[in-house]
């Protein structure tokens, strides 16, 4: 019996022993079960993570890609860019959707986009290419820029690129001139200024203000640079009407005329323009070289264009000078003519009149004979030694100056020309008698 139980006691230990080890097993097995469930959540989540990542990472290289054949609205542009653009396109970069109201930061990019522009040039000055994107879309633009775009003036002023610097110089130009605060600002950093092209523009936005000494120093000093499309276009200023009176403008275009040393387009700037001074001291120079043997017939020409402002004053009439008409009259009457010599450049202004002012520069010029004129005119016309538009233009003149009954009686001068170039005048004829 007490075996029994002994036996009956190791059964119930062995029953408890075993339950113990498979309820262990069990835990081990669900512990396990778990932890790979964890596991391969995990890796799963670091898979979608990974992908997302690569996603992204292909998402902003497509990005990156695009914004470098198409940039963001003023963003930066590059020459390469700028070559293979429309002008609507760079409107576009520049943000601008409405064409009518152009925001001032978006004018600004605009401006600064001038560095790409192709630069020209002549002997009369240096300038970027106004057939560039930019300079057509600011014209396109214009009714729709900032009001005050001119306040930007000293900005572009000091910008690093020349041609932007160029455009500063441009919003300052006025018939009138400048205000006498831009006057100061511009003269400042024009007097620092090495560009050839940026110190055109500054001349040309100051030529109407030599009056100011600052400016006259500045443009006498420039009339002196090395580079001759600078020197042309001090010509400009110092020959205008408005440097009537400044000191010194007579005897430095008198100077520059004269000087055989320098380059022939810039003395012909000199002798045209200095008529614009309707200064007497200036008939003599000018008639020196128009009868000189050593000067070329180009610049007698410009010598003949100078003495006829003087004299006439095309387009506007107010100023005359008896000396200079005496001049022009030995000129247009000397013989043999050639096919260079005279020009007829200088006389083609008396084929117009001004409409306001003809009158009264009538009343002042007393020694104005039309009856001498149509004479000068008469043998210019039969000349077949003449250039033919000198020809044509002698006929254009005796319209705009004698009365309708010299202009009727030229008519039987014309029918009686045979030479070679006689059509051209009896075509001439022709018409005006028809206007």
């Amino acid at each position: 019996m007490k075996k029994n139980k002994v036996v009956a006691a190791l059964l119930a230990a062995a029953m408890v022993f075993s339950m113990s080890a498979c309820s262990k097993k069990d835990d081990e097995t669900e512990k396990t079960k778990e932890e790979k469930e964890t596991t391969e959540k995990v890796e799963s989540e670091s898979d979608e993570s990974a992908e997302e990542t690569t996603t992204a990472e292909a998402s902003e290289s497509e990005t990156e890609t695009e914004a470098e054949t198409t940039p963001a609205a003023g963003a930066e542009l590059t020459k390469e860019q700028y070559d293979a653009m429309t002008e609507d396109e760079l409107i576009e970069m520049a943000g601008i959707t409405d064409r009518d109201n152009v925001t001032m930061e978006q004018y600004v990019w605009l401006v600064n986009t001038l560095k790409f522009a192709e630069i020209k040039e002549d002997k009369g000055a240096i300038w970027p290419d106004a057939q560039s994107i930019t300079r057509q879309a600011l014209n396109h633009l214009k009714k729709g820029l900032p009001a005050d775009k001119e306040s930007k003036a000293e900005e572009f002023i000091t910008s690093p690129e020349p041609a932007v610097r160029y455009y500063g110089y441009g919003l300052l130009e006025s018939l009138t001139g400048v205000t006498e605060d831009d006057v100061k600002m511009a003269v400042s950093h024009a007097k620092d200024e090495t560009e050839p092209m940026v110190l055109c523009a500054a001349i040309s936005a100051l030529a109407n203000d030599m009056k100011t000494p600052e400016v006259a120093e500045f443009i006498f000093t420039m009339s002196h640079h090395e580079v001759l499309q600078v020197r042309s276009k001090s010509m400009t200023a110092i020959g205008n009407t408005w440097s009537i009176g400044v000191p010194g403008t007579t005897e430095r275009l008198i100077e520059v005329m004269n000087d055989k040393n320098e380059d022939e387009y810039v003395r012909g700037m000199a002798c045209h323009l200095c008529g614009q001074l309707h200064d007497e001291a200036l008939v003599e120079p000018l008639k020196a070289i128009l009868f000189s043997e050593e000067e070329d017939d180009k610049l007698k020409g410009e010598a003949a264009r100078g003495l006829m402002i003087l004299f006439y004053d095309s387009p506007f009439n107010e100023h005359t000078s008896e000396a200079a008409w005496n001049v022009l009259k030995e000129y247009y009457s000397a013989t043999p003519r050639t096919n260079t010599n005279p020009q007829y450049l200088a006389l083609n202004d008396m084929t117009k009149k001004s409409s306001s002012n003809y009158d009264a520069w009538k009343e002042m010029a007393t020694f104005f004979d039309t009856d001498e004129f149509y004479n000068i005119m008469v043998d210019i016309i039969k000349d077949e030694n003449a250039l033919g538009a000198l020809r044509t233009c002698a006929v254009d003149c005796v319209k705009a100056q004698c009365s309708d009954e010299k202009f009727v009686e030229l008519g039987s001068v014309v029918d009686s020309l045979t030479d070679d170039g006689a059509q051209k005048v009896v075509d001439e004829y022709q018409k005006k008698l028809e206007s």
